[in-house]
């Protein structure tokens, strides 16, 4: 599918969440390359935040990240001609790996070709979105049919 299509899905959807540890790699890879760019990042330990000459928060080190799959979360969006991804990162409890803390937050821009690795997520959330809209129709359809049935019955 065209780039100009999967920008046009994202754009309808307003954002798509989609966190796995394949796509971690991916933005990491991208960052290395430098053909994606930090724009924000943040330590959520504030004596970590107040002493980044000791705590450096490097994300293009893939150790950064390092934590279960189900501790990340992102969040991708257009902004102009890039794809703006929201990270957050949790620390996960060693046993089971849930959530106990955010780690750090990120902001980082990625290229539009981006969109390619979010695909498949791309087309099942569009289709939900539509799903959605379509039972929206339908119960609003619904509901006028049934005023229409009352008010006919009550003349």
């Amino acid at each position: 599918m065209k780039l100009t299509k999967l920008k046009d899905i994202v754009v309808v959807l307003g954002d798509i969440k989609y966190s796995t540890w394949g796509i971690l790699t991916n933005i990491v890879e991208l960052l290395t390359e430098n053909k994606a760019h930090v724009i924000d990042k943040q330590w959520y330990d504030n004596y970590k935040n107040n002493n980044l000459q000791y705590y450096t928060l490097d994300l293009y080190n893939i150790n950064t990240w390092s934590t279960f799959e189900s501790c990340i979360d992102f969040k991708f969006s257009i902004t102009g001609n890039s794809v703006r991804c929201d990270a957050k990162i949790y620390d996960g409890d060693s046993l089971y790996g849930n959530r106990q803390g955010v780690r750090f937050d990120a902001v980082i821009e990625l290229p539009l070709s981006f969109l390619r690795k979010l695909e498949p997520n791309l087309m099942y959330e569009l289709k939900e979105y539509y799903a959605d809209e379509y039972d929206k129709l339908l119960n609003s359809r619904r509901d006028k049919w049934i005023i229409d049935k009352i008010e006919k019955l009550i003349k």
